[in-house]
């Protein structure tokens, strides 16, 4: 059964199961509203993820982009599709959601992106292309604060129990510690740090210069120009060229 507060829960957030667990938060204390805030904040956190890596494969499909986004929908799948199905555990009682609640996905996610941000900091070099750029540093922070609240955030808006919190959390952990370790395993890794792409157009590069240079320096020996004005071409006396 619902909580009479999930009625009066903002569309969106009520769809994305991210309600606070405040009937009114109009009468609440300063501290109350700012906690709530933080949950609710915390628990769309996978959402803005989602869109964030969409946003990034449209601009470019980098290697680093295009694994964790794959790796992800296969975390999701199995997690939502497979496993929920499986246990088919209910959601605390009050909660604003009445789909299956074992195991968590937002857990799920969060132990994913987090074990994930983890490995790369241990196992990929600090000159791979993406970590080069400009707001990789802030964006690698964010996500490293916001991956434990989210799991957090779950059980303090009553969208999941403690085991079904820890369930998802150990599900996320072995999806990605199996994808990276794959990644490692099969020699991937100058691929993912974007080093064969960086050889490429350094290569190109290469290739271009030489041909500019070449257009520039020609090789050939120049054409020799025929004669075709109306003056006859003066002949050299002998005696000149005895000297």
């Amino acid at each position: 059964m619902e909580a009479p507060h999930c009625e009066s829960c903002f569309f969106i957030l009520k769809k994305l199961d991210s309600c606070p667990n405040t009937a009114d938060l109009q009468d609440a204390n300063i501290f109350d509203f700012l906690v709530q805030t933080l949950w609710v904040v915390s628990s769309i956190f996978p959402f803005i993820l989602v869109a964030f890596f969409g946003a990034g494969l449209l601009k470019g499909r980098t290697p680093r982009l295009m694994l964790i986004t794959g790796c992800l929908v296969v975390q999701v799948a199995v997690n939502e599709l497979i496993l929920k199905n499986i246990f088919a555990e209910l959601r605390p009682t009050g909660s604003c959601s009445h789909s299956f609640g074992l195991p968590s996905g937002h857990s799920s996610f969060a132990s994913f992106f987090m074990t994930w941000l983890i490995l790369e900091g241990i196992y990929i070099s600090e000159h791979a292309s993406f970590k080069k750029e400009k707001y990789y540093i802030h964006l690698r922070n964010i996500g490293i604060f916001f991956s434990p609240l989210v799991p957090i955030s779950r059980f303090f808006l009553n969208y999941h129990t403690v085991k079904q919190i820890c369930a998802g959390m150990i599900i996320g952990f072995f999806v990605a510690v199996t994808c990276f370790y794959y990644l490692i395993g099969k020699g991937y890794q100058a691929w993912y740090e974007g080093e064969l792409m960086l050889a490429k157009a350094q290569l190109e590069e290469s290739l271009t210069t030489a041909d500019l240079e070449a257009d520039e320096y020609p090789t050939e020996a120049p054409k020799v120009q025929k004669n075709t004005s109306l003056q006859p071409i003066q002949s050299i006396p002998e005696n000149e060229l005895s000297l």
